[in-house]
């Protein structure tokens, strides 16, 4: 019993289907937020930062990027607005970039001016 030409173009088709799933699926890092004290500026200072894939397991340094929101923003500017998450990973997976972390941290209206 053997399975006709149809049979086997549907079979060649769920598979390449599968395969295809497969080979789509990408590496994704995550985006966290954090705060700490700064003794120097006598106040907490709240910072959002993206973390490539496989960094927690990783022996390597990586880079640091550090982007900076326009003035009223916040730490998830970045995030939110310019897609920065999405736009990292897809950089790091077709090698445009090295896998780094991403820090952007949160100034409201300073301008990133100490006080």
């Amino acid at each position: 019993m053997g399975m006709g030409n149809g049979g086997a173009r549907r079979w060649a088709a769920c598979l390449a289907l599968v395969l295809w799933g497969v080979a789509c699926q990408v590496a994704a890092g995550t985006v966290v937020t954090r705060e700490f004290v700064s003794k120097a500026l006598g106040r907490p200072w709240a910072y959002a930062v993206y973390v490539p894939d496989g960094y927690a397991s990783a022996a390597l340094r990586y880079p640091v990027l550090y982007l900076l929101h326009g003035n009223g923003g916040h730490k998830l500017s970045w995030v939110n607005d310019g897609r920065i998450q999405q736009t990292a990973d897809r950089l790091i997976a077709s090698g445009e970039i090295p896998p780094c972390l991403i820090v952007m941290p949160d100034a409201g209206t300073s301008w990133f001016v100490d006080r």
